[in-house]
């Protein structure tokens, strides 16, 4: 116990770090000076878990790649089937153990249920409709929307971050990278956050390109 308290001190101490120590300057901003650095999303994973695909000339969106169904999956599977295995057991009066192999089934599969109901959600850039969002289908746009935190208009977009964070757990250490929308407010917007540094900063060029807003990479220490 005292083992994962001294590692998350470790990983809290590390960002906080990295947050005092960027050189916000060299972006050439004042934008970039008065929003922040550390992780917007605290956690993420050591592989891609999405793909920016083109849906049509106006609309680029992120949906949940292979091996995020595939990461879901195998709790989903593993879950139902400790569930399935547990009700059997309780009903045929088998194994004493019944009760626990039912309940740890039971929470594998919610714990599958809630990552495809956060991971799987898309995050779509229409430029025809001058908006991005988070969801399957199109948020209602009647009104003044900017107080709805799953849709966001892209003239409120000033700029794209990049950034890391360390993440440690039990048998090893890896980092997660962060793909951030920064507002004309310096509000900070997460849009992706996965293990994979270089799909993530080419899908954010991509997205650069497409919304015409520039991207502020620290992991690699450059503006495109």
């Amino acid at each position: 116990m005292f083992e994962k308290l001294k590692q998350k001190i470790k990983q809290s101490m590390e960002n906080m770090n990295k947050d005092l120590i960027v050189d916000a300057s060299r972006f050439n901003d004042r934008l970039a000076l008065k929003t922040q650095w550390s992780p917007l999303k605290k956690g993420g994973t050591n592989f891609k878990t999405h793909n920016l695909i083109k849906q049509s000339p106006m609309v680029l969106k992120f949906q949940l790649s292979l091996a995020g169904k595939l990461f879901i999956g195998i709790f989903m599977v593993l879950g139902l089937g400790l569930l399935l295995a547990g009700i059997y057991s309780l009903f045929s009066n088998s194994s004493s153990g019944g009760i626990l192999i039912t309940i740890i089934g039971a929470t594998f599969f919610a714990i599958s249920v809630f990552m495809y109901r956060t991971m799987a959600v898309p995050v779509v850039f229409d430029r025809s409709l001058g908006v991005i969002w988070r969801g399957h289908k199109l948020p209602k746009l009647s009104g003044n929307q900017h107080n709805n935190q799953k849709l966001h208009y892209t003239n409120d977009v000033h700029a794209m971050q990049i950034l890391s964070e360390r993440i440690h757990t039990d048998k090893n250490s890896y980092d997660s990278y962060e793909l951030n929308l920064v507002m004309k407010d310096a509000s900070r917007v997460n849009i992706i956050d996965h293990g994979n540094y270089q799909q993530l900063a080419k899908d954010a060029q991509d997205i650069s390109v497409f919304l015409g807003k520039p991207v502020w990479d620290i992991v690699n220490n450059q503006k495109y």
